[in-house]
């Protein structure tokens, strides 16, 4: 009988399904284990001070590919300008490829990333130079590369 099987079926079904209220039934009881209480949420730590541009900021991005692929389209400097048209602000991005936060590899006389963002080298071989009245005694002075603020962009 066709219609006989199919209710042995949807019996066969349904026996799993309330064995599963049963248990469901049986098992949901108050639990017994401790409840955690709520936090106390924690003081207010105290406000971070803004971000702010000043007149005459050196603006210097370092980093590694994203930085220096940066230097080929100015829509940070246009920004900035744009926003802060009357800051004067100088901005210059010493990113490089393959940069590290804590390596960056250069030729031997280029000058340290401290070096640079302070604008303050020596002149690396002095003894080299046979007229150093030619010479500016800090070759980064006019590099404008006196960092303010520093953007830093290293990626993965």
């Amino acid at each position: 009988m066709p219609g006989g099987r199919s209710l042995s079926r949807a019996g066969l079904l349904l026996v799993p399904v309330a064995a599963l209220v049963v248990a469901l039934a049986y098992f949901d009881t108050a639990p017994t284990a401790p409840t955690a209480e709520a936090a106390q949420p924690a003081a207010d730590p105290a406000p971070l001070p803004s971000f702010k541009l000043e007149k005459g900021d050196h603006v210097c991005i370092i980093g590694n590919t994203l930085a220096e692929r940066m230097q080929h389209d100015g829509w940070l400097e246009t920004f900035l300008h744009a926003r802060h048209p009357d800051l004067d602000l100088t901005i210059r991005n010493l990113g490089f490829s393959g940069d590290e936060v804590n390596f960056r590899q250069r030729s031997q006389d280029f000058g340290t990333p401290d070096q640079w963002l302070s604008a303050s080298a020596p002149i690396p071989q002095p003894n080299m130079i046979a007229d150093k009245s030619v010479v500016n005694p800090n070759r980064f002075e006019k590099a404008g590369t006196k960092a303010d603020v520093i953007f830093a962009f290293f990626g993965y």
